[in-house]
């Protein structure tokens, strides 16, 4: 993994904390700016209103405004509402 990857990492791990979305269950890759996800998200116990394709999808476009960042793909994301 190089830097850039490993910065996005840490960029992608950021983000996801400012969601109000469990992530135990989620698993992401870096590849080329691409970010790929898989695995199942879930409202955490504090947050029962959170829409969690909404969260997803702002997630989604806040990355992609992030340099280095080419697209985001959670298509293999189980939304667990």
């Amino acid at each position: 993994m190089g830097v850039e990857e490993g910065q996005m990492r840490r960029l992608v791990m950021r983000e996801l904390a400012r969601r109000p979305i469990n992530i135990t269950k989620l698993s992401f890759t870096v590849n080329h700016g691409v970010i790929h996800m898989f695995g199942q998200i879930s409202r955490l116990s504090a947050h029962r209103n959170a829409d969690l394709k909404q969260e997803m999808e702002i997630f989604r476009q806040s990355l992609r405004r992030k340099p280095g960042i080419r697209d985001v793909n959670y298509d293999e994301v189980l939304i667990r509402q």
